[in-house]
């Protein structure tokens, strides 16, 4: 959530990198996912967690913060700094439920943890932001419980590989 400017991160690690070298992204994408094959639809089926992050997101790419995730592959496969891209979604299930696999539904515990604190730490800049304190809970109490029940939501880590021309 650090990077301003992805394209030029890019030609940074092209320059710095030798030919045949590999660079790795990993990025967890800041939207509404559902599991793959799944026909969820964000606005309709978890609004309140697509709310957040249309909230989110936009306060933070006013700050100069934007969400590339989905960009980094195009940004790469120009052709001139690398010569393979690959992309690779990491589906993570929230919550226990997703699974009976015991490894699986750890992770799901986990990860609603995770994002469960992500939404809380954004919270005070939602507030300088002008928003309300009960408008901000209710948000964060939305996101949650949308994370939490609305069926098919995954989180989705997605990486990218590249290697230099």
């Amino acid at each position: 959530m650090k990077v301003s400017n992805y394209p030029l991160l890019l030609h940074e690690v092209a320059r710095v990198l030798r030919r045949g070298g590999l660079y790795v992204s990993g990025e967890i994408c800041r939207q509404v996912n559902f599991a793959p094959g799944y026909p969820g639809n964000p606005a309709v089926d978890a609004p309140r967690a697509d709310r957040f992050y249309m909230i989110v997101n936009s306060i933070l790419a006013q700050r100069g913060i934007h969400d590339y995730t989905r960009s980094i592959p195009s940004y790469a496969e120009d052709g001139t700094l690398f010569s393979e891209v690959r992309v690779m979604d990491h589906v993570i299930p929230i919550g226990n439920s997703q699974t009976s696999d015991g490894r699986r539904r750890r992770l799901g515990s986990d990860y609603l943890e995770v994002i469960t604190r992500f939404a809380r730490s954004v919270g005070p800049m939602l507030r300088n932001q002008g928003y309300p304190d009960g408008f901000v809970e209710e948000l964060i109490t939305g996101f949650v419980e949308d994370m939490k029940t609305v069926p098919g939501v995954v989180g989705v880590y997605q990486t990218v590989w590249m290697i230099k021309a």
